[in-house]
């Protein structure tokens, strides 16, 4: 293991220790990303890990006619209308 790799490797083992989901697959790169159930067994000869990417939240701006804003620097919109603030949250299937 190369001290990078022993970086990227620490990275993940100490986002597991704080809580975060870690995802592992078969280091052909072939297979899907798949969420390690329990604790990890740290194959790194022939596994590779990651954190799991978490799903995304925001509000947008989206009005009668189908147009849509992102939040941010568009609080003016708010005050005109056919706008309407929308919370959203991002679907993982």
């Amino acid at each position: 293991m190369t001290p990078e790799q022993a970086r990227e490797a620490a990275a993940v083992m100490l986002a597991f220790a704080d809580g975060k989901k870690i995802e592992c697959r078969i280091k052909t790169g072939l297979d899907p990303w798949v969420e390690v159930a329990g604790d990890p067994l740290w194959n790194f000869a022939y596994c590779e890990y990651r954190v799991a990417p978490e799903q995304w939240e925001g509000k947008i701006l989206v009005h009668a006619n189908g147009d849509i804003a992102c939040m941010e620097g568009n609080e003016p919109l708010l005050n005109l209308p056919g706008w309407r603030l929308i919370t959203v949250k991002e679907v993982i299937h």
